[in-house]
């Protein structure tokens, strides 16, 4: 099992790794990991310190960018999840953005949602000037 840890927080765990360490680029096989979650607190919106967790076949690091192949991700704890989101291909640059490529939720092992493409902001919002 090969272990790589980044400055963004992000932990990755894979079987084999082929990884070029001057152009900070690589592939992961049999791939797990977590990346810290960012909070985004405002009214209506559930919040979670819990990292997310992900697991795909197959991961790709280009510089600051993730692609994860056929894989799913959840900030549940990894014995018994309670959603996952699942996906063949997942683009994540972390602290920016997500998508999810005909992407499936699943609440307790139950499909909810089908997606063609699922995005998700991952900035802190800011706070907007009273007017």
């Amino acid at each position: 099992m090969r272990y790589f840890s980044y400055a963004g927080g992000e932990e990755i765990l894979a079987d084999r790794a082929e990884y070029n360490v001057d152009n900070e680029t690589g592939r992961f096989y049999n791939v797990h990991g977590s990346s810290p979650a960012k909070i985004q607190s405002r009214p209506g919106v559930l919040t979670s310190t819990n990292p997310y967790w992900f697991e795909g076949k197959w991961a790709e690091r280009l510089k600051d960018r993730y692609i994860l192949h056929d894989g799913f991700l959840t900030n549940c704890s990894m014995k018994r999840p309670m959603w996952v989101l699942r996906s063949p291909k997942f683009d994540i640059i972390p602290g920016e953005r997500a998508l999810a490529y005909r992407a499936l939720f699943r609440l307790k092992k139950v499909p909810l949602l089908y997606t063609p493409i699922f995005y998700k902001a991952c900035r802190k919002h800011r706070a907007r000037a009273a007017s």
